[in-house]
Parts: C-alpha cells; sequence; structure tokens
C-alpha cells in the first residue's frame, strides 16, 4: 500500500513538473493550439488507441484460451485497460503482468498457466516494439533525421539494446530450463546463507516445479507456430495503431508532417521509455518527444503535440483502467 501511494506522489510530482516547464513560458499559446484543436482528428487519435488496445487484448484472449476456451473478448478487452492502469503507477511498468495472472487466476486460470500468458505475450509486445525499434534505426542511418540531438539517439540506441537484452531473457525463461534453475537454486542458496530461506531443499525442489510450468510458454510456442506468427502481425498492428496516435494529433493541429517521420521518431520515443525508471516513463518519454520532434516542428506546437499524445496514449488508460477496476470492486 505504501509503495502504491509513492508511486502515485512520483508520478503526480513529475507530472507537475513536466506541465510547468511545458507551460511556463507560453502557455496561452499552448492553450490556445490544444482547444482549436479539430475533434475530428482527436476523435481519431481515440480510436487507435482503442484498436491498440483491442489488439492487445486478441492476442491475451488467443493464449489464454489454451487453458479456458469460454474466455471472452470483453474480459479480456478489460484486463487490458486494468493492466494499463497497474503498468501506468508502477516503475518500468512492473505491475501489470503479476496483476494479469491475479486476475486470470480468478477468473479460473492457475498460477502457472497464467504466467505462462503473460511470458508469451511480453514477448510479443518486445518483438513488435523492437521490429518497429529496427525498422526507425536502420531507417535514421539513411536519413539523419535527428542530426540536432546526438544525446537523445544515443540514448534512445540504449534503449533499443535494453529491449533487444529483455526479449533474450524472455527467451531463456521460456526455452533454457537449466539456464532458469541454476539462477533459482544459486539465489536459493545465497538466501539460504543470510538466512532469509530455512529450508533450501524444499524451496528449490518448489521452484524447479515452477519452473517447469513457466516452460510450457516454449510449447505453446512450438506447437502452433501459426498462431504465434498471427499475433505477432496482431501486435505490429496495435503498434501502428499506438504510433499513429501522434499523427492524428499533429494533423488535428494544422502540422503538415510525414508519417515516416512519426513512425521513426515516435520509435525512438518508445526506446527511450526502455529505461526511464519513473511510472509511466514521465520526464523522460516528454524530455525525449520535445527533443526528437524539434527537428520537424517549432515553437509551441511542440509542447501542445506532447501534451495531447501524452494525455491519450498514457494518462487515458490510466484513467480508464481505474474507472474498470472501482466498477469491478463494486460488483
Amino acid at each position: 500500500m505504501k509503495s502504491k501511494k509513492f508511486n502515485f506522489i512520483l508520478l503526480l510530482l513529475f507530472t507537475a513538473l513536466v506541465l510547468y516547464f511545458s507551460l511556463k513560458d507560453n502557455f496561452s499559446d499552448v492553450m490556445s493550439y490544444i482547444i482549436k484543436m479539430n475533434p475530428i482528428w482527436f476523435i481519431i487519435a481515440f480510436l487507435l488507441m482503442v484498436v491498440y488496445w483491442l489488439f492487445k487484448a486478441i492476442i491475451t484472449r488467443e493464449y489464454v484460451k489454451n487453458y479456458k476456451s469460454d474466455y471472452t473478448l470483453v474480459k479480456s478487452f478489460r484486463l487490458q485497460l486494468e493492466t494499463m492502469f497497474f503498468n501506468g503507477v508502477t516503475p518500468f511498468s512492473t505491475g501489470g503482468g503479476p496483476f494479469q495472472i491475479l486476475s486470470l487466476k480468478k477468473d479460473g486460470v492457475r498460477v502457472s498457466q497464467g504466467a505462462n500468458v503473460m511470458v508469451v505475450t511480453s514477448f510479443l509486445h518486445q518483438t513488435s516494439l523492437a521490429t518497429f525499434m529496427m525498422i526507425s534505426v536502420l531507417a535514421n542511418h539513411f536519413l539523419t533525421l535527428f542530426a540536432k540531438s546526438n544525446l537523445i539517439r544515443n540514448l534512445s540506441l540504449l534503449g533499443f539494446i535494453i529491449c533487444i537484452i529483455f526479449m533474450g531473457f524472455l527467451l531463456l525463461i521460456m526455452f533454457n530450463r537449466n539456464f532458469n534453475k541454476a539462477i533459482a537454486r544459486n539465489v536459493i542458496k545465497l538466501l539460504n546463507k543470510a538466512h532469509i530461506v530455512k529450508n533450501k531443499d524444499e524451496m528449490i525442489k518448489k521452484w524447479y516445479a515452477y519452473i517447469e510450468s513457466i516452460s510450457e510458454g516454449s510449447t505453446i510456442i512450438k506447437k502452433d507456430k501459426q498462431k504465434f506468427l498471427k499475433c505477432y502481425i496482431y501486435g505490429l498492428i496495435a503498434m501502428l495503431a499506438y504510433i499513429s496516435v501522434t499523427y492524428a494529433v499533429a494533423k488535428g493541429m494544422g502540422l503538415n508532417i510525414e508519417l515516416y517521420k512519426v513512425i521513426i521518431a515516435t520509435s525512438y520515443v518508445q526506446m527511450i521509455g526502455m529505461f526511464v525508471p519513473i511510472p509511466g516513463g514521465t520526464g523522460g518519454l516528454e524530455l525525449a518527444f520535445t527533443n526528437l520532434y524539434a527537428n520537424f516542428i517549432s515553437g509551441s506546437l511542440i509542447s501542445s503535440l506532447m501534451l495531447v499524445w501524452r494525455f491519450i496514449t498514457y494518462y487515458l488508460g490510466i484513467v480508464l483502467g481505474g474507472i474498470v477496476l472501482n466498477l469491478k470492486k463494486r460488483k
């Protein structure tokens, strides 16, 4: 409970700082651009975000159905919104996965099965994200869109490397049982020496059993490669919809910017988000966004674009996820 309160306070603090630095010099201009934004394009931006949530929900449902055939898309979509809330208020988006496992348990999916779903869907998300990152890095190598942003560009590349390392870690979890067992065994031995774990052998036995169940994730992928490929394509569609939110907001503000520039710039922003420890990457993502888009846009428009983009892609998910969670509690 204390951790949740701390995360909320941290999130509010950094959000306040972002708003202050975004509005302190040109408040009236920024607000004018936001108020005058074409409502049709705002609705399109919102619908693109819904498409992102929907395809993420479809992917989750596809793998939950391996264990619970009657799991509906409505439940999966609701779970996606709830996950957005927990990801949004925890550092590195770490709260969504454990919540998904517990939520699926209430729907009749065992913890080990829910963990398998989480690992596979996380790997699919990272794969689709890495695809856009790789395309963007290669495209920028030839186009050199961010010549003025050497620091941000280098941080983006570091984020890309972290994404690849995380994908490798997930692959090891799914496909290399011996690696997982060795890690678990050595950690438990250290904890035993520190007198944190009392019965070393029993704890190792439990973790071995858990690792065996987690390794089902690799079996799921091997057994149905067609489903994996299909869900990978769904992931690409979801990521494209997410990235295109920026394009819709820009069009709504009367900006004439090419879609390929938006895809590359927003992918770079996502790379930086890989290692910002603040909940939602708050502060780091906004800084990256304004620095990268300064190569195409000038003046108050950058702050206006960033604030609306951030509201739709981040804060809206927290609000809707919180509402869904609250309604579930009342039921």
